[in-house]
C-alpha cells in the first residue's frame, strides 16, 4: 500500500512537471505569434485565433496523461501553423519590397520621360507643358490660332 501511494506520488510529480513544462512552451508560443504580427489585417485574424486556442488550453486543467498527451500534440500543431505563417509573413514581405522597388524604377522611368518631353518640347519651340493643366493650356492656344 505504501509503495502504491509513493508510485502515485511520484505519476503526480510527472504529471505536474509535464504540465508545468507545457503551460511554458505555450507561453512562449503565445509570444511568437504575439511577434510575427503585422500590418496585413487577414494574417493579423489568422494569428489571433491562434492565439485564442493557446490562451484556450492554459485555461484548461490538464489532469492526466492522456490530456497532457492531447496538449502536447494540440502544441505541435499550433508549432506547425506558426511556421506556415512565418513563411507567408516572410513571403508577402518579399512580394512588398519588390513592389516598392518596381513603383520606384516605374516613378524615375516616369519622371525622366516627363523631362525628356519637356526638354523635346521646348526644343521644338512649344509652348504647352505636359500634363492636364499644360495640355489644356495647349488647347486653349490651338483654339486661339485655328478656330
Amino acid at each position: 500500500m505504501k509503495q502504491n501511494k509513493t508510485e502515485s506520488a511520484q505519476v503526480e510529480l510527472i504529471l505536474e512537471n509535464q504540465k508545468t513544462s507545457l503551460a511554458k512552451e505555450l507561453n512562449d508560443l503565445m509570444g511568437e505569434y504575439d511577434a510575427l504580427k503585422t500590418n496585413n489585417d487577414s494574417m493579423n485574424k489568422l494569428i489571433v485565433g491562434q492565439e485564442d486556442k493557446i490562451k484556450r488550453l492554459l485555461r484548461q486543467r490538464a489532469s492526466n496523461v492522456e490530456l497532457i498527451t492531447k496538449y502536447t500534440k494540440e502544441l505541435g500543431t499550433l508549432r506547425e501553423v506558426l511556421k506556415s505563417y512565418i513563411a507567408q509573413v516572410d513571403s508577402l514581405t518579399c512580394a512588398t519590397n519588390n513592389l516598392f522597388r518596381k513603383m520606384f524604377e516605374v516613378r524615375t522611368s516616369l519622371e525622366q520621360a516627363r523631362a525628356e518631353n519637356l526638354k523635346l518640347s521646348q526644343d521644338r519651340g512649344c509652348s504647352f507643358i505636359t500634363g492636364t493643366k499644360g495640355l489644356s493650356n495647349w488647347h486653349q492656344q490651338y483654339n486661339r490660332k485655328h478656330l
